[in-house]
């Protein structure tokens, strides 16, 4: 069914014009040449393929190898798509969002999160929780960071230090999670709760003087 037939019968319309490109390129310069089209199925689907041909010296004919990607493409939209939700939920929250190595380094802070602490985003770049986490609470951090890669899950509550110098609290929910190339990193989401803790001991604090009051 295929034999004697041409292989532009199979391929894509839109992908012909690039194909016949790169095989011209080959048969003018020799060597070897890397493309990738979509060719027709005999139920009149598509598969995409990847091919590496070369001009066989002897007999001046091309030799092709091609390999079916079709599955890896649909991969690697799937994870466009998902990358990019991610990344728009990434930027969008409006606490403070990064993700970190596990000695603490920031790969990546998202803008609303850099503004809470005073900065601009790319002001963070080479930074990490020890720069914005108060000297006095490294060994707590020291203490996280040894639990992430333990456990692969925490949460709590900590205090940065803004630029200004002014303190804030948040409450986070932190997980390890793990690269293609098997490199462990942390993905950070957390809350400013600076104006709720503020409240809640102007509470407290209320509550102690009408108790006092009172007896």
């Amino acid at each position: 069914q295929i034999l004697g037939k041409s292989l532009f019968d199979f391929v894509l319309e839109s992908d012909r014009r690039n194909t016949k490109a790169r095989l011209g390129r080959l048969v003018s310069r020799a060597g070897s040449v890397s493309f990738t089209h979509q060719i027709r199925t005999i139920k009149n689907g598509y598969r995409t393929v990847e091919w590496v041909a070369t001009v066989v010296p002897t007999t001046g004919k091309v030799s092709a190898i091609g390999r079916d990607i079709t599955e890896e493409i649909e991969k690697q939209k799937k994870l466009a798509i998902s990358e990019n939700k991610f990344k728009a939920f990434f930027e969008s929250s409006q606490g403070l969002m990064c993700i970190h190595d596990l000695d603490g380094k920031f790969i990546s802070v998202n803008e609303s999160g850099a503004h809470i602490l005073g900065y601009e985003k790319h002001e963070l770049y080479g930074k990490g929780l020890f720069d914005i986490v108060p000297k006095k609470r490294h060994g707590l951090l020291d203490e996280y960071l040894k639990a992430i890669a333990n456990a692969g899950y925490v949460k709590g509550q900590m205090i940065t230090c803004a630029k200004d110098g002014t303190e804030r609290i948040w409450m986070f929910s932190n997980v390890l999670q793990k690269d293609e190339q098997g490199e462990l990193y942390v993905i950070g989401n957390a809350v400013d709760i600076t104006e709720r803790h503020a409240l809640e001991i102007d509470l407290l604090h209320t509550k102690s003087i009408l108790e006092q009051t009172n007896a």
